[in-house]
């Protein structure tokens, strides 16, 4: 199930923004329109969403194989009108003219922010646990090291007593 429908000519400006889109963003499709792409996404998305259209564009004017039909499915994380972020997964692909020349860019999107949400709280787990099994780790070695130096210091204190009953009394 696709959350929103966004419609960019080749310039990244908006065509069209889905309804869908104030409940996703808290923008209204007007609004968003105002907003250009750069300013909605975080600079990360935005260069990552730029780097993935001029990998495009490039097999386009290489014009081996390619499909014309072909999309492609990035995550974005753009910015909520109340505050924070909203993770989603795109799948972008060009509207062509009846040429083929790509004229502008569809993109269907679905919000994953719970994903991601899920994403980070595992991540934060694991490296819990690993931070759990390390401190397991150093705590069984110093056992090992207490257990070896109490080995050795009953040797010693062993040959302390047989010393001592060597040595003469003195009462």
């Amino acid at each position: 199930m696709q959350d929103t429908i966004v419609l960019l000519d080749m310039n990244l400006r908006y065509i069209y923004q889905s309804p869908s889109e104030i409940r996703i963003t808290g923008y209204t499709p007007e609004e968003i329109m105002n907003i250009p792409a750069q300013r909605q996404a975080t600079p990360e998305s935005y260069a990552r969403a730029v780097e993935i259209l001029s990998e495009e564009l490039e097999r386009e004017a290489s014009g081996v194989g390619i499909d014309p039909q072909r999309s492609r499915t990035f995550e974005m994380e753009v910015y909520h009108k109340e505050g924070g972020t909203v993770w989603l997964e795109m799948t972008a692909s060009f509207q062509r003219d009846e040429t083929g020349k790509p004229i502008g860019i569809l993109m269907a999107g679905k919000n994953i922010s719970e994903r991601k949400k899920a994403e980070a709280e595992k991540a934060r787990l694991e490296a819990q646990l690993l931070q759990a099994q390390k401190l397991e780790t150093v705590g069984r070695l110093a056992g090992g090291v207490a257990h070896d130096f109490n080995n050795m210091l009953n040797v010693i204190l062993g040959y302390i007593d047989l010393i001592k009953l060597k040595l003469p009394s003195y009462h």
